[in-house]
């Protein structure tokens, strides 16, 4: 029965995704599951024994110190943190680290166990949509997004300045209601054709300001899909060209 219940145990431990360990109070391993060879690159035999924070990237540890060893001086002391880890092959990976100490029965902390789940992709994620909206907010052409019924769902500062309408003005509305692209029929025909057809639609169109005056303007039309092709929503890109219009002229 013992034997069975080790078993078991040991098939749960040793399979699940996130690293399982064990630290003595000086901060060295003393256990660790096979994710660990996964997350880090390097085999449990030749961690174990080696301290906690040899693992850790130079710019956490360094903050991370004082933490662990304020954990030593609570009996039923738990911390979470996020961490970068440093890979065998040199890479950082981000991990989200949960650690509680144990306690013997007079109350002296005698280990502290805990997990680590690689968050790496979520991390990068993160920044990704961190970076995209940067991008949206400071590009200088307007950027316009519609759901699939030419709503608008958001706008860039770049757009109410060089329209002129306030992002709460438009939230809402129909772009074809607020009087983008005005031509006649026709224009409207070759942009749903276009946008059936491959994706995307790219022309001069003009565009009404709030103050009632049309400006002429390089409008770019994306269709957004998801996995089955319907399409999700529609993204808009234009810059006024007047000046470009007025040297053309001349």
């Amino acid at each position: 029965s013992l034997r069975e219940s080790e078993a078991r145990y040991r098939s749960v431990v040793e399979n699940v995704r996130d690293v399982i360990f064990q630290l003595d109070v000086s901060g060295c391993w003393t256990f660790l599951n096979l994710a660990w060879e996964d997350v880090s690159g390097y085999a449990v035999s030749e961690s174990l024994g080696r301290p906690f924070f040899d693992f850790v990237s130079a710019d956490d540890g360094s903050d991370l110190h004082e933490p662990f060893a304020s954990l030593l001086t609570h009996p039923d002391g738990e911390w979470r943190c996020e961490l970068r880890c440093r890979s065998k092959d040199g890479s950082l990976r981000w991990l989200d680290a949960y650690m509680r100490v144990n306690a013997d029965a007079d109350g002296d902390i005698v280990s502290v166990s805990g997990t680590l789940g690689d968050i790496s992709d979520r991390k990068r994620s993160i920044d990704r949509q961190k970076l995209l909206a940067s991008v949206f907010t400071h590009a200088n052409e307007a950027i316009l997004i519609t759901d699939d019924e030419a709503r608008i769902i958001e706008v860039n500062d770049a757009f109410s300045r060089i329209t002129g309408y306030a992002r709460k003005d438009v939230l809402g509305r129909r772009a074809t209601r607020l009087g983008l692209a005005t031509e006649a029929i026709g224009f409207f025909r070759e942009l749903r054709d276009s946008l059936q057809g491959n994706g995307q639609w790219q022309g001069e169109s003009r565009v009404p300001h709030r103050s009632g005056e049309h400006f002429p303007a390089l409008l770019k039309v994306s269709a957004l899909r998801d996995e089955r092709g319907r399409v999700q929503q529609y993204v808009a890109l234009f810059s006024d060209i007047t000046a470009q219009k007025s040297y053309q002229q001349q």
